[in-house]
């Protein structure tokens, strides 16, 4: 019987011919062989591209993933730092309105996250009671800065304010915190016994005999706003008088009201809520006049003459008196003590007078009370 395995018989080759020939197992060997390096190169070239576009594209994901990182972490940093320098704005709006600051005002605060440094200048040569605030927030190594123009200081922010040069010869006293004598002119005070810690603030020049400091000539004029008996009227007002009134002490029901009198009025007493009175004829704070308590509030605002008469001793209000020919006038008789503020196009003084700030009576207070320009 014949092998299972397949003979191989070699058979000479004729003359010329170059040797041997291979058996059929053996040409398909050889063929087997260079198929199979063939597949080997082509697996080889094939995993060599493979890992070079791998490679590639790894090192682009990675390198966008990396730009995006650092752009986002550049984008959280600045959005930090533009985040700083509004709180600096905030934070100006607070010092000026709530907690009695000066212009102009230079400052640097530093936070948890970044700091903040800021100025305020009043801007009132552009546009009058408005202040210009300049903001850089830094967050590590970066910095935004923005300017922005904001609501600048009313009259009723200052202990004294006129709307034309304060020239007085009797002693002024204006102590504490918050600010002082404000005018739309000169600042004049003769007298050496004043004593004004406050500030003083003037269009023009600052000529002072006593003390008077800090002083701030050359500032911009302040706005004086124009009282709309329209808005009160048809507004604000819950009772409406067409005839003269006499309070002592005012008093409503509830603790609150604002009264528009077409007519005079006459006030003094002891005063427990938050009331507010505008007269369209003169008012005579003719006794003391105080508040019961911290939660008590008072303005009296006319468009003709307010006068503190003698009898008036101290007093506890903020007075505004003011028209737009520039004549209201604001009057002080004997020597008083008044804490809140006193403004007017002219005030004029017969005796030493102390003109205090009160510190409590902030931009909120003031819009509760429906001050002109705060509506």
């Amino acid at each position: 019987m014949l092998a299972q395995h397949e003979l191989s018989i070699a058979v000479f080759e004729p003359a010329g011919t170059s040797g041997l020939h291979k058996t059929k197992t053996d040409r398909t060997i050889c063929v087997a062989r260079r198929v199979a390096r063939t597949q080997y190169g082509a697996a080889y070239v094939l995993a060599l591209t493979t890992l070079m576009v791998g490679m590639i594209l790894g090192l682009a994901t990675l390198r966008f993933a990396s730009s995006r990182f650092f752009q986002e972490d550049s984008l959280r940093r600045f959005q930090s730092a533009y985040n700083m320098a509004e709180a600096g704005v905030d934070y100006v709006f607070w010092r000026l309105h709530y907690d009695g600051a000066h212009l102009p005002l230079s400052e640097t605060v530093t936070l948890g996250t970044g700091s903040f440094q800021v100025t305020a200048v009043d801007d009132g040569s552009r546009d009058r009671s408005t202040v210009l605030v300049t903001s850089t927030g830094t967050v590590g190594r970066d910095k935004y800065t923005i300017r922005r123009v904001i609501l600048g200081l009313l009259p009723y922010e200052y202990a004294r304010c006129e709307n034309s040069s304060v020239i007085d010869g009797e002693a002024n006293i204006s102590t504490g915190t918050g600010r002082g004598i404000r005018a739309n002119g000169e600042v004049r005070l003769n007298s050496p016994s004043n004593n004004v810690t406050t500030g003083a603030w003037a269009t023009t020049t600052i000529t002072c005999s006593g003390t008077v400091l800090p002083r701030y000539p050359s500032s911009p004029p302040i706005r004086f706003p124009d009282i709309d008996l329209n808005y009160y009227f048809y507004t604000a007002a819950d009772y409406v008088y067409w005839f003269d009134v006499t309070f002592n002490p005012i008093w409503y029901p509830g603790g609150k009201g604002i009264a528009l009198v077409y007519g005079k009025v006459w006030i003094k007493g002891v005063y427990n809520g938050v009331y507010t009175i505008v007269a369209t004829d003169d008012v005579s704070i003719n006794g003391n006049l105080t508040a019961a308590n911290s939660g008590s509030r008072l303005a009296i605002i006319s468009t003709k003459k307010i006068t503190i008469e003698a009898t008036a001793t101290n007093v506890e209000a903020v007075l505004y008196c003011h028209n737009t020919a520039g004549t209201g006038v604001i009057n002080v008789k004997g020597v008083t003590s008044i804490k809140g503020s006193v403004s007017a196009d002219t005030i004029s003084t017969d005796k030493s007078t102390t003109f205090n700030p009160d510190p409590s009576v902030d931009i909120t207070w003031l819009r509760k009370l429906k001050m002109p320009g705060l509506q």
